[in-house]
Formats: structure tokens, C-alpha cells, sequence
């Protein structure tokens, strides 16, 4: 990559940095493409030139917050642990990776119609994380340490419904007291004691 391609990749980091920051601060309404080369410290036209218009830029931005939101649930999925413990980790770990990354809550709070073409990757996500569940629920039963009664698709089904619900109160989508820690960590153990088989006496 010679200097000039350099200098250029460079400004289009800058560019998303900003719009990262605009768009869930003024929402997407409110970002002009005026304001983001301002903010970035470029000429509009290259802004213009790189992006074509601000709903592409807005999808560039979303795309990257999508793609840390991806990589951070494959990384901690990956990590050894008994199956109880990798449930309770995967709850747990969308509220983490919120908090590190409050852009991408801000974004997908704003709830307005530039979300729409991203509905199929939330599906795939949810989808995904779902059947991960069911497996660990599985292995749980499998090896004794999970009730043998248990409906794992049921039981998926209401930790995965649970999440979404408190993270929809965390990112205010819904008008109802957000999840702080504690109540996550509750949740958590609640999930626990549900699905542990008893210990004889």
C-alpha cells in the first residue's frame, strides 16, 4: 500500500469513528453528511465519494458494530466450560458486550427504518445463539447435571426470550426499568436453579 492509499484508508477510519459517534448521539435523522466531514475533519466530497450517501454510511457503522458484536459472542462460546457455566456466560455476555460497546446499543435503540435491511443478521444471531443453547441444555441432561425432565427447546426458548426482553429495557426499546448488574447476574441464577437437577439427600 503505497502513502496515498494510506492516507486514504486513514480519513475512512476517521470518517466511520465519527458517524459511530453521531449517529446514536443525534440518531440518524439528525446526522448530515455536512456535520460527519466537519466533525472528521474532511471535505464533504470525500465523505460523498467514499460513502455515496449517509444511509450507506449508516450501514457501513452498523456493519462494524455488528461484526464486534459477532466476533466477541464466537470468542467467548469458544472458551471451556461446563455446560451450566457457558449458558450462564452467553446471557450474561450481549449485556458485556453492550456495556464496552455503547455505540452499538445506541444504533440499534434509535429503532429507525435504516434497521430494517439488518433484520435477517439479528435473526441469524438470535438463531445462532439459540442453538446454542439447546446444546448446552443437551449436554446438561446428557450428563446428569441438568433435569432429565427438561424441554431443552422450551427452556432455550424462555432464557433466550428473557434476554432479549431485558436487553430491549437495558437499550430503553422498551419503556419499563433497564436490566442493571445485578439484575442480570439474578436472571443468571434464576436460569441456574431451573434447570439443575436436584441433589438426592
Amino acid at each position: 500500500m503505497n502513502h496515498r492509499e494510506e492516507q486514504s484508508q486513514l480519513r475512512k477510519k476517521r470518517i466511520l469513528k465519527v458517524a459511530g459517534e453521531l449517529f446514536p448521539r443525534l440518531g440518524f435523522r439528525h446526522t448530515s453528511m455536512d456535520l460527519v466531514a466537519q466533525e472528521a475533519d474532511v471535505s464533504k466530497g470525500l465523505v460523498y465519494f467514499l460513502f455515496g450517501n449517509k444511509k450507506e454510511l449508516f450501514e457501513e457503522v452498523l456493519k462494524q458494530q455488528l461484526q464486534i458484536w459477532m466476533d466477541e459472542t464466537a470468542r467467548l462460546v469458544q472458551l471451556p466450560a461446563e455446560p451450566l457455566e457457558k449458558i450462564q456466560r452467553s446471557f450474561t455476555a450481549v449485556f458485556e458486550i453492550f456495556r464496552a460497546n455503547p455505540m452499538l446499543g445506541a444504533i440499534l435503540g434509535d429503532q429507525t427504518a435504516e434497521l430494517t435491511r439488518f433484520i435477517p443478521v439479528f435473526k441469524r444471531i438470535h438463531n445462532s445463539w439459540r442453538k446454542y443453547l439447546i446444546k448446552q441444555l443437551e449436554e446438561g441432561k446428557a450428563s446428569g447435571q441438568f433435569r432429565q425432565d427438561m424441554d431443552t427447546h422450551r427452556t432455550a426458548d424462555i432464557i433466550h426470550t428473557l434476554q432479549q426482553i431485558y436487553l430491549a429495557r437495558s437499550l430503553e426499546i422498551v419503556h419499563v426499568p433497564g436490566a442493571d448488574e445485578r439484575l442480570v447476574e439474578e436472571v443468571g441464577q434464576f436460569i441456574a436453579n431451573a434447570v439443575m437437577a436436584r441433589q438426592r439427600s
